[in-house]
């Protein structure tokens, strides 16, 4: 499993699965997976990045990534759900100029509507630059994609810039986050904010920082999501002037950009290191965020966060479960890894080490506001731990005490397997993915990066598992 970090870039249903086993002690079903298809002459799913995920409404999916053709040159991927049916995926064609291997890679999918879904990413052009991109879906059709546009004092040859998330508060009303190089003699990592308006997209703004940074801010955009039409967040980190990495917060209200440092909880370490990799925003309602911090005993935990203006209070701890390292060394994966339902129910997870030694997953949900003590992932009969590549990746809430999550654990053989989740009564249950073709793992790579779900309860997924020497994309229905 990848992550998607600071610095990296780091998914529709053929069959309806068989319900998870309710009686008490009853072994939960297998949910059956499908090989998503590829676009003529693609041969796999390029590093196993199959892993952003949106549905506008049930039945129509879109989810995206990268895949190798011919010659080994990487493009971007959209996978199409239409009435419920999977259907030919479409090519995500780079902006102009791009190099003949453009090295797609997509880090980000939202969709306000059907037939009105973004993507964002990078991409290499003919000078091997590294380029942002967006690209808007028009109906079943995707244009080509479009460069961003970088702030004025963007370093011209031997850029790097990406996309690190798109959100949509509607149609035509989207925000593009990330970062790129600065022209400084010795360039420096800068973030930054594109905004959509009406359909067209403007050039990126620099975001000036809160408070005096380091000579290289090293800042960055992780997430984004949107609460209305006129008022999104997006969050990250940056080094301050003492050396520390500060919480970053940036909120966009209607096109004007607010920055505050969230403030890590009182337990933080004096060099805290604070980021903040996640944050979903209910509609109309707050929006709230998951990151880590160094608490004074040198240990990496998670905290929580929330909002509804631009002002972000101090952060709160977010307790782990019962038999956690001293120093339990959290991991977020960054992707779609935090849900929320209504104001003050939320539910997130990651990956963290227990006292004797072994990486588990994390469950962690909040009702009326509070935060409970998260629970360790459940693990089939037979797995002994999540591995240091597994944990729960991507969580997804419609009710309260109704999420999905998808992670990943080492099964008794060693291998990787994918695992479904799913709350109820206030436990969480796993069923093991039932890989295409009799697959014997998701591979390092691989597993259950997105899940989506409707108000009726059906959720779908996508990831990627190994096939060989390299990785195919998969869909499931749970």
């Amino acid at each position: 499993m990848r992550t998607l970090r600071r610095a990296s870039v780091l998914l529709g249903a053929l069959a309806v699965v068989a319900s998870l086993a309710s009686a008490a002690g009853a072994a939960p079903a297998r949910v059956p997976a499908f090989r998503a298809a590829l676009p003529a002459g693609g041969t796999s799913i390029a590093s196993g990045l199959l892993t952003t995920l949106a549905c506008p409404a049930a039945g129509d999916c879109e989810a995206a990534g990268s895949f190798t053709g011919a010659g080994r040159a990487v493009y971007g991927v959209v996978l199409n759900e239409r009435a419920g049916r999977w259907v030919a995926p479409s090519v995500l064609r780079a902006p102009l100029g791009a190099n003949a291997n453009p090295g797609t890679t997509v880090a980000s999918l939202a969709c306000p509507a059907v037939g009105r879904c973004v993507v964002g990413g990078s991409y290499t052009d003919a000078a091997g630059d590294v380029l942002a991109f967006v690209a808007s879906q028009a109906g079943d059709a995707w244009p080509r994609a479009l460069t961003v546009g970088l702030p004025a004092n963007a370093l011209g040859p031997g850029q790097t810039a990406a996309v690190r998330s798109v959100a949509c508060g509607a149609p035509g009303s989207c925000v593009a986050v990330g970062s790129y190089l600065d022209d400084s003699r010795i360039p420096r990592t800068r973030a930054f904010v594109a905004l959509e308006s009406a359909g067209r997209w403007s050039p990126a703004q620099e975001v000036t920082l809160p408070t005096p940074a380091n000579l290289n801010p090293f800042a960055g955009l992780n997430q984004a999501a949107c609460a209305s039409a006129t008022h999104c967040v997006a969050v990250g980190s940056y080094v301050d002037s003492n050396d520390v990495t500060q919480g970053l917060a940036v909120s966009i209200d209607a096109g004007v950009l607010t920055t505050s440092v969230v403030a890590p909880p009182a337990d933080a370490s004096t060099f805290a290191g604070t980021s903040l990799a996640e944050v979903a925003c209910v509609a109309g309602g707050p929006c709230t965020a998951v990151g880590t911090y160094i608490n004074r005993a040198g240990a990496v935990v998670p905290l929580v966060d929330s909002s509804s203006s631009s002002v972000w209070p101090q952060a709160s701890a977010l307790a782990l479960p019962t038999g956690a390292r001293r120093d339990p060394k959290v991991l977020l994966y960054g992707y779609q890894g935090i849900s929320c339902s209504a104001a003050g129910t939320c539910a997130t997870g990651g990956q963290y080490v227990t006292a004797n030694g072994l990486y588990q997953g994390f469950l962690a949900t909040e009702s009326n506001g509070a935060w409970h003590r998260a629970t360790r992932m459940p693990l089939p009969a037979g797995a002994t731990s999540g591995g240091p590549n597994g944990g729960v990746v991507a969580v997804a809430c419609t009710t309260v005490g109704g999420c999905r999550a998808g992670g990943a654990y080492l099964d008794r053989a060693g291998h990787y397997q994918a695992l479904v989740l799913a709350q109820a009564g206030g436990a969480w249950r796993g069923s093991t993915v039932a890989l295409p073709g009799g697959a014997a793992t998701v591979g390092v790579d691989g597993g259950l990066y997105a899940l989506a779900c409707s108000s009726a309860g059906a959720c779908v997924g996508v990831g990627s598992y190994q096939r060989g020497a390299s990785y195919q994309g998969f869909t499931l229905s749970a």
